[in-house]
């Protein structure tokens, strides 16, 4: 096991076991060290696109495209160099979110999530924008912020953990490693041996989405609005286009 682990008193999420926060050492890094873990891949010309259908605010089902950029190395956060990847929200046609995530790897090929800076889009009935936020935006060693897990080294179901831990900015996001022999069909082919990661969030405990990611990939479907079983989503999103 390549990570340690350290539990965390905390309230816990229906079905899912108590969460670990993994204890946290910039020493740990190597500075600019490339993000080589084979189920998050990240490096130059990078370029992810999802497409799909997903719940509106008004829960009608609205058409969904993400586009995800590596962008280079990133900003010094909590004593870690990190790198930037760029996720671009587009909801039935608009722009609704931008949001540079900041990554690092450690020694050991666990993949850490430092932080995001978020820009939402807001828009009247008519579709002109009407201004923008930051919620959701969060930096590890900023407000008592600690990062958490992107993706473990050694991914083994069963295992709870954060990926947050930004309480005062309202982030604490959970993942629980489903299955590693999952099959996925889509768009760009058909996968067998995907990580399957449940997802929720100790705030929003309602969210409830499952992720998929193949060896060498990434990420190349999110199904949301899962139900208790973690089945029967309301919405999905496909791998659609994928450059390396």
């Amino acid at each position: 096991m390549k990570y340690p682990l350290m539990a965390l008193m905390l309230m816990t999420v229906p079905a899912l076991a108590e969460p670990i926060l993994p204890p946290f050492d910039p020493a740990n890094f190597e500075p600019g060290a490339a993000v080589t873990n084979p189920w998050f891949p990240l490096a130059s010309g990078l370029v992810r696109e999802y497409t799909g259908m997903v719940a509106g605010e008004d829960g009608a089902l609205i058409e969904e495209r993400v586009v995800t950029t590596f962008a280079g190395p990133g900003p010094d956060i909590a004593g870690v160099q990190t790198v930037t990847v760029v996720d671009n929200a587009w909801a039935a046609g608009r722009h609704v979110e931008e949001a540079l995530d900041y990554y690092a790897q450690d020694r050991d090929g666990n993949v850490w999530y430092m932080g995001e800076d978020v820009t939402n889009f807001a828009y009247d009935a008519a579709g002109a924008l009407t201004g923008t936020d930051g919620h959701g935006t969060w930096r590890a060693g900023v407000n008592g912020a600690l990062p958490g897990f992107a993706m473990p080294a050694d991914p083994e179901p069963g295992l709870v953990y954060f990926q947050e831990h930004a309480a005062a900015d309202e982030a604490l996001d959970v993942g629980e490693i489903m299955a590693l022999d999952a099959a996925v069909s889509g768009p760009t082919g058909d996968y067998a041996g995907v990580l399957a990661v449940f997802e929720t969030s100790l705030i929003e405990t309602d969210l409830r989405e499952v992720k998929y990611y193949a060896r060498g990939v990434g990420m190349i479907r999110v199904e949301e609005g899962v139900d208790a079983a973690r089945a029967n989503p309301e919405a999905s999103s496909d791998l659609v286009r994928r450059l390396d």
